[in-house]
């Protein structure tokens, strides 16, 4: 009948040989492992406790308000190990690879030709010293990746789900051993993993249908839901829906004074189906299979996605 009867959901881009996305039995969710275990039970292990010596352990994409001086993009590496570790030689790159002009090598004679046991770095983008500071930025959807000084691959951030925001880190969760993001950005300090959800504005986008049902719109036409699970009402003027082409994008939905969409109340929840005619209470833009929706506020932050 072709009723979809299991799926491994969006991979996280953070595969490798030998390093599989397996189904948690304890969690019911996806996640990395360094054991591989075809045709029998999944065995889950950290990809993090099978890899090299040094960590990249949070990255901040937006910046944050502890990190930098004028808040900009940074990112943390960590050495969990017993010893010191010559950086020398060593580089850091964005998805354009290690050759780009911007990619950082770490230089002899600095103040971070060295990572001490047990420590942590935070390399600070675009500042002044390009001898200690990166000058690429790093994109919502970026790959930040280290390499020693023979060319080998040490640790990579996998590819960013392009859901940050201003104090909303991609974190290396130690408990799962993949990243995800946290509302707490600890920069040269152990990951404390916060939901965005807890931390962010009242409403959340509960619910997507990116191939339409048969109870919500007209023509089953594709929707989502937005829940107020708080006890004020929120006014929605000015704020916007968008898919992976963002914000900025010409089919973005912006919610206008004066509709039937204008305030969401306390504890209510509203669908938007797509593509109707009406473009002011119906966002324009489909939502494909591997896409994403976000909402933000009329400042422009991140409140659900």
């Amino acid at each position: 009948t072709g009723t979809l009867v299991s799926t491994s959901g969006v991979l996280q881009d953070q595969g490798g040989y030998n390093l599989t996305w397996a189904l948690d039995s304890n969690s019911g969710t996806y996640r990395y492992t360094a054991t591989p275990t075809p045709g029998a039970s999944n065995v889950i292990t950290s990809p993090r406790a099978a890899s090299a010596s040094l960590l990249i352990t949070e990255v901040a994409d937006k910046g944050t308000s502890n990190a930098c001086p004028s808040d900009q993009d940074w990112f943390e590496i960590h050495n969990p190990g017993p010893g010191d570790v010559n950086l020398t030689g060593w580089k850091l790159h964005d998805d354009k690879g290690p050759n780009d002009n911007k990619a950082f090598t770490f230089m002899a004679g600095t103040s971070i030709t060295t990572l001490s046991a047990s420590a942590y770095v935070v390399l600070c983008t675009k500042l002044d010293d390009a001898t200690t500071s990166p000058q690429f930025g790093i994109g919502g959807d970026d790959t930040v990746s280290l390499i020693d000084a023979t060319g080998t691959l040490v640790s990579t951030s996998g590819v960013l789900q392009d859901q940050g925001g201003y104090n909303l880190t991609w974190a290396l969760d130690s408990n799962s051993g993949t990243y995800r993001y946290t509302a707490t950005p600890t920069p040269g300090a152990s990951n404390v993993i916060t939901s965005p959800r807890a931390a962010s504005a009242s409403l959340l986008i509960t619910e997507v249908a990116d191939k339409g049902t048969s109870n919500a719109c007209p023509s089953d036409q594709d929707w989502f839901e937005i829940h107020n699970p708080g006890p004020g009402d929120v006014n929605l003027t000015g704020w916007k829906l968008h898919d992976d082409k963002g914000p900025n994008d010409n089919k973005a939905f912006t919610f206008m004074a004066g509709t039937s969409i204008t305030t969401l109340s306390a504890s209510a929840y509203v669908v938007l189906c797509t593509k109707l005619d009406d473009a002011t209470t119906s966002p324009q833009f489909g939502i494909g299979g591997d896409d994403t929706v976000s909402l933000i506020d009329a400042t422009g932050t991140l409140v659900s996605t």
